[in-house]
């Protein structure tokens, strides 16, 4: 089993217990993280000055491309992955059980009226032998599952129009409305078809036998 978290996943504890299990984890880091996204962030600046384009598909590295065209725009993503962290600062491999390996994935897209836009992200895993064509895989599946849900966040609790100031509320909120989305999805539905969400929570308003059971699932 492979678990893919975005940053507000990316904590030690939550690495350990996923290793623990048996699992293995890729996990989203960002600028908050310190030390372990600046590692990561020049370890990667340095590849890609210094490395052939041969060298980075070798026992140590791996890389990937994949180009998409759609709904009036052109989606190209570059994954990196460098299976060796023997560079890496020993006090922050300590700090991640099973780190074996990190990813960069670049995303350009040329959009309608030649408009671009660029974004780059970085991943730690404990994934060693996995190549990076396989490690995009898995990354687009977070994607994917992640876009879903925030179109059901944004449609039906309107989330990108929380006004929000303090960024520890804003967070705390949004932690809320997924656990309150999670469980919702997790409850068992009554009849042939399921109830549509804004149905489901408006029974949950009014039932408190039903409300009970859904916050047994939080």
């Amino acid at each position: 089993m492979v678990v893919t978290l975005d940053a507000m996943g990316t904590q030690r504890a939550i690495a350990a217990d996923i290793v623990k299990r048996g699992g293995d984890y890729i996990l989203a880091v960002k600028g908050n993280q310190g030390r372990l996204h600046d590692e990561i962030r020049d370890q990667f600046d340095f590849a890609l000055r210094q490395l052939a384009g041969t060298k980075l598909d070798s026992a140590r590295w791996s890389a990937a491309r994949t180009e998409e065209s759609g709904h009036d725009r052109t989606e190209t993503r570059s994954v990196l992955v460098c299976h060796d962290l023997e560079w890496m600062s020993p006090d922050i491999r300590a700090d991640w059980s099973g780190l074996a390996s990190i990813i960069m994935v670049h995303r350009h897209t040329l959009l309608g009226g030649g408009k671009t836009r660029s974004e780059t992200s970085y991943y730690i895993s404990s994934l060693k032998e996995t190549r990076a064509a396989a490690m995009l895989g898995y990354i687009r599946g977070h994607w994917s599952i992640e876009n879903r849900c925030h179109w059901v966040l944004d449609a039906i609790c309107r989330e990108d129009h929380n006004q929000t100031r303090d960024r520890t509320a804003a967070a705390n909120q949004a932690t809320m409305r997924r656990m309150a989305l999670n469980a919702h999805n997790r409850m068992p539905y009554e009849g042939k078809r399921p109830k549509s969400l804004p149905k489901r929570e408006l029974r949950a308003l009014t039932d408190k036998t039903y409300l009970e059971k859904l916050l047994s699932l939080t």
